[in-house]
């Protein structure tokens, strides 16, 4: 009987389990559903924006001047400074994600680090790791975001990058990207310096064939200046973005793995409790057997 209690009580909590990851699934494709309605919209968003940053770099060369006077980020002469960004996912329960991430982090910091760079720790599992690993200095950590926050993050960083004494002679964030729902990849991005993306639809390269229709009433300068403002923050939003969807879809098929776990599981308890109440009923029976004898 003592046997039956124990199988008894650990089918009762592998049900519990079972609910809570049957939950958690759902609300990880509730949040999934919602950003990728959004994903479009973003991406002609920051698609439009390097489309107008590559418009005025080539018609005035200007924007390197424009980063260089304000921060003097793409100037050669200024002494190595770096910044690495590191985001991880904001909660737990997303299957490998961030192990993926940290081990493409650790490849990629052993075979480029030079000298030990400015660190921003985004996410609780980036924040614990680089506060114990010895990669640099950490100039803030966010350990919670959420889509509200993301737009505030990249205003924040972009704002620093800006404000900084000694300017950012590199400044690189790592993340995860959604390929498709199965499968997120972790990826390298470098913002500083800074490198314009190539038009490849059709309404791009129309738009960079007609420049001379462009009428630019700032200042070249100014409005270059403002432009590659942009230009990071839409990718620092991009980039963030990606990281948050990339980790409910992880959630999502890490917590369906487990409910469908927990159902075999259940199965195998099921069948054992039942082969364990039988010989108990059978060792009963024989035994009343016995004694009527």
């Amino acid at each position: 009987m003592a046997h039956l209690s124990q199988i008894k009580s650990r089918i009762l909590t592998v049900q519990k389990t079972q609910k809570i990851t049957k939950a958690m699934r759902l609300i990880a494709m509730s949040f999934y559903s919602k950003l990728e309605r959004q994903r479009s919209l973003l991406n002609a968003y920051r698609q439009a924006t390097n489309t107008l940053t590559t418009l005025l770099s080539d018609g005035y060369a200007v924007l390197p001047e424009a980063y260089q006077k304000k921060s003097g980020t793409l100037t050669k002469k200024t002494p190595a400074h770096s910044l690495v960004i590191v985001c991880s996912s904001a909660k737990g329960l997303c299957g490998g994600l961030n192990n993926n991430l940290i081990r493409f982090f650790e490849r990629s910091s052993i075979s480029t680090q030079t000298t030990k760079p400015s660190l921003i720790a985004i996410g609780h599992k980036a924040c614990s790791y680089l506060k114990e690993s010895n990669y640099g200095t950490i100039i803030d950590r966010i350990p919670e975001y959420h889509l509200s926050t993301i737009s505030t993050i990249a205003q924040t960083i972009v704002a620093h990058l800006w404000s900084q004494p000694i300017p950012y002679t590199s400044v690189t964030i790592f993340y995860t990207h959604l390929k498709n729902f199965f499968i997120q990849l972790p990826q390298k991005l470098e913002l500083i310096p800074l490198t314009l993306e190539k038009a490849d639809s059709a309404g791009d390269k129309q738009v960079l064939a007609n420049k001379e229709h462009y009428l630019w009433e700032q200042d070249p300068l100014a409005l270059g200046e403002a432009l590659v403002r942009q230009h990071l923050y839409s990718a620092l939003v991009h980039a963030l973005f990606n990281n948050l969807i990339s980790e409910n879809a992880a959630r999502f098929i890490a917590m369906d793995q487990s409910t469908n776990n927990a159902k075999k599981y259940l199965e195998t308890l099921h069948l054992a409790y039942n082969k364990s109440r039988q010989n108990t009923i059978t060792r009963e029976i024989a035994e009343i057997s016995s004694t009527l004898e």
